[in-house]
């Protein structure tokens, strides 16, 4: 009965918190509208997102866990030169899709238009300027203590392998692969790709921006990242689950081969040909351990009946620690890290893990921390996917936000 109780307790206050947190929410909403009429209210990852009429106009605002007003969304009328420079770019560059809508977005510090077109069911969404010029919205939504001004004075990421805060190459995905969740290389032109909620490896052409073939091979999943081993794909399921598919054949009857891990929750996936070994990533603490490490498991799936190894032990505080000393960040909230993605570099050997949570990569020499790069949200929306091609260089692919804002994106470094 007592524990009965004390559930319900904790219940009622976490509903009562939600409430206080929601009255916030609206009472922002009514210092831009006093006489706004709510009709619509929901929880994002980073953010709360209001629906609001104002004045018989639809607007919806973005406000984060601070309560800054970080966008609203209206529809609105463009100038007719403005819409004819835009119609001819959406001709050009988007032949054979239709326009569905189009609103006006203002953040802190800009405005611009996003475009919704559509074709054979798929929708994606395109930016523009107020004089017509093709944008491309940065990222809005921010917890984390570091930003793309203070982390260019950092000595570790003036002395950082990568250009971390100036990509080389920046490739914007199609809407279909807005929730891309890992990727594997297969030359400078192609890559295969899972996202979030499709059984299905998608292989890419980064030069010309089409997908060139799609491989369905379930149905049912929480499909977490992937990787190329000869002709062999592996695509890894949140569960713990892989699915092999041979990238040359018919992937629809692939059954899923469950491995023994003490985790119902790991998101990345690694072939390392020097071991012949599989590593996968844990994304929360595993069972009965510490609540500040995560594990990076290492399989041989020749033979799964073999016991799993632990090849790597991640320590947040570890993290945390590095942080305070090399870039002097002051943690308002305890470090998240929350592994998406793990890699060895071919020619350092070390070990490389991505973290959405608080983006942030590090780095394992010898299984000792020996960096982490903060990643700027201004940048990367969501970053999950990691893999190096065989001389070294490095992809991160990066998921959008459901609503459409941001769109998918890989972002390429050539080493330096």
């Amino acid at each position: 009965m007592t524990r009965i109780f004390l559930l319900a307790l904790i219940g009622f206050i976490g509903t009562v918190h939600a409430q206080q947190d929601r009255s916030k929410y609206i009472k922002k909403v009514l210092t831009f509208c006093p006489d706004a009429d709510i009709t619509e209210y929901e929880s994002k990852t980073d953010y709360v997102e209001v629906e609001f009429l104002c004045d018989g106009e639809v607007f919806e605002m973005g406000i984060d866990q601070n309560f800054n007003i970080i966008f609203r969304e209206n529809e609105t009328e463009i100038q007719p030169v403005i819409m004819g420079i835009i119609q001819k770019k959406l001709n050009k560059k988007h032949t054979g899709w239709l326009l569905d809508e189009h609103v006006l977005v203002t953040t802190e510090d800009t405005s611009y238009y996003r475009f919704e077109i559509i074709k054979e069911g798929i929708e994606q969404n395109v930016y523009f300027s107020l004089e017509g010029k093709s944008f491309k919205p940065k990222g809005i939504v921010s917890l984390e203590p570091w930003n793309e001004e203070n982390l260019k004075s950092a000595v570790i990421m003036q002395q950082s392998p990568y250009p971390f805060l100036t990509p080389t190459t920046t490739y914007d995905l199609p809407d279909l692969l807005r929730e891309i969740s890992g990727l594997a290389v297969l030359n400078d032109s192609i890559i295969y790709a899972v996202q979030d909620e499709l059984g299905i490896v998608f292989k890419y052409n980064l030069k010309s921006n089409q997908i060139e073939e799609m491989k369905k091979f379930t149905d049912i999943g929480d499909f977490e990242d992937l990787y190329l081993n000869g002709d062999d794909l592996v695509v890894l399921r949140s569960d713990a689950a892989v699915f092999k598919i041979n990238k040359n054949k018919n992937a629809s009857q692939v059954l899923p081969i469950f491995l023994p891990i003490n985790s119902m929750n790991v998101e990345g996936v690694y072939f390392d040909k020097t071991t012949g070994r599989t590593l996968i990533a844990s994304k929360e603490a595993l069972l009965n351990r510490a609540a500040n490490e995560r594990h990076i498991y290492s399989f041989d799936l020749t033979n799964i009946n073999n016991k799993p190894k632990i090849e790597l032990t991640i320590n947040i505080d570890d993290i945390a620690s590095f942080l305070t000393e090399k870039y002097n960040f002051d943690h308002k909230q305890p470090v998240q890290f929350n592994p998406s993605a793990v890699a060895i570099h071919p020619v350092t050997k070390n070990h490389f893990i991505l973290s959405a949570s608080h983006r942030l990569l590090i780095e394992y020499q010898q299984g000792k921390l020996i960096a982490v790069y903060p990643l700027p949200a201004t940048i990367y929306y969501k970053p999950e996917g990691l893999c190096f091609t065989n001389n070294g260089d490095l992809y991160i692919s990066s998921e959008g936000s459901k609503d459409g804002l941001f769109a998918g994106q890989v972002f390429y470094f050539k080493s330096k």
